[in-house]
């Protein structure tokens, strides 16, 4: 079983390296932005590695329960060798730990429909733009946070919208304060890089 017990380990580390750009953003909000960025560079890598994990399992499983074991014979007798009871084990207890790190990101996790930012100015001696930011990798509500954590610090900010299944972000923006290009460098700043944009009102 030394060549099996790898696997499990293998399958686990995939499935943290999978998730780490959604519930690391939230974790490293309190470190600081820095880190923040670098945990979410592994978004565009998160299928791979959970196809990675499950590979993996898969294959522990095959060699465990399914494969054809090794004969061994020695002084005469022969016997086959099939995984210990300890291999079957440790299998079992990474499918159920991959399984918690795969849904991890999606349970207890910050729900947000739409972030109004406070603003004491005069409504009206605002002038308010609108914009539909696309941002690859902002798919699910941990991956807001540190783009959250930057916008509201940012002075002239008013609402953001994140839509996940879409990766796109509604922001509404006093344009006297801020310009729609601070507002995406600001984003950059997070690791998160801003594609396509929509302008709706407000200037650049």
């Amino acid at each position: 079983m030394k060549n099996r017990i790898p696997l499990p380990g293998i399958a686990i580390v995939s499935a943290i390296l999978g998730s780490i750009c959604c519930i690391g953003p939230a974790v490293a909000g309190a470190v600081g932005i820095g880190a923040g960025a670098l945990l979410a560079k592994f978004s565009s890598y998160r299928p791979l590695f959970l196809t990675f994990s499950v590979f993996a399992l898969g294959y522990g499983f095959y060699a465990v329960y399914f494969k054809r074991q090794k004969v061994e014979c020695e002084d005469g007798k022969c016997k086959v060798k099939v995984p210990n009871k300890f291999s079957k084990r440790v299998l079992w207890f990474a499918m159920i730990l991959v399984a918690l790190i795969f849904a991890l990101p999606y349970l207890n996790t910050p729900k947000v429909d739409r972030v109004s930012v406070s603003n004491p100015q005069n409504p009206r001696l605002r002038k308010i733009g609108k914009a539909v930011l696309k941002i690859d990798g902002l798919d699910c509500e941990y991956c807001f946070v540190p783009l959250r954590n930057i916008l509201e610090k940012r002075e002239g900010v008013l609402i953001l919208t994140p839509n996940f299944e879409r990766q796109e972000l509604y922001v509404e923006f006093d344009s006297i304060k801020v310009k729609l290009s601070d507002i995406v460098n600001s984003i950059d700043d997070t690791g998160f890089k801003v594609g396509k944009l929509e302008l709706i009102g407000g200037e650049k």
